[in-house]
């Protein structure tokens, strides 16, 4: 066990400077926002801004565990855990609001369908819709399994249900 917690510390000190990366990832969405004011832009700041300091936390916290910083690391992974998973509920909603745009695009396409002459662009259409559909289920449950860590690790599960989740559950999700 002290082995496995000594690999996962060297390991997180790989990603050391992965702030730097959801900074510049921020600049670009802000640059976008100012172009494009709408929601899905807003969410997609709101995810990045929860990322950022899901590292920046975590780096902290890495920290703190080797002694090189003196923060209380457990306190300052629970941020970087609460900063993680408000990073992934604003993911989760841009991707529900792409689903549901996804069935109404479906049901757009099979009425021109019907009506045109000329079906084959629509058949396209919704053949690429339908790949399109397939990635965004797979982010749904790529997103919720990155939940399960997130939330466990702010207490969720505990104080909804009483208990928090255990190795298992945690390994499967994250």
């Amino acid at each position: 066990a002290k082995m496995q917690s000594e690999m996962g510390k060297a390991r997180k000190l790989n990603r050391l400077f992965k702030s730097f990366n959801e900074h510049y990832k921020m600049q670009q969405l802000l640059t976008n926002l100012e172009a494009n004011p709408n929601i899905e832009n807003v969410l997609n700041i709101i995810t990045r801004i929860g990322f950022f300091f899901y590292w920046v936390f975590d780096n902290l916290a890495v920290l703190s565990t080797i002694k090189f910083l003196h923060y209380d690391a457990k306190s300052v992974a629970k941020k970087a855990f609460l900063s993680w998973f408000i990073g992934l509920s604003a993911t989760m909603v841009v991707l529900i609001r792409k689903l549901i745009k996804s069935y109404e695009d479906e049901s757009s396409f099979k009425t021109k369908a019907v009506d045109a002459q000329n079906s084959s662009e629509a058949l396209a259409a919704l053949k690429k819709l339908s790949s399109k559909r397939r990635d965004l289920f797979l982010q749904i449950l790529k997103t919720t399994g990155d939940m399960i860590p997130a939330s466990n690790g702010i207490e969720l599960p505990q104080k909804l249900l009483g208990t928090a989740f255990n190795e298992g559950v945690i390994g499967a999700g994250g």
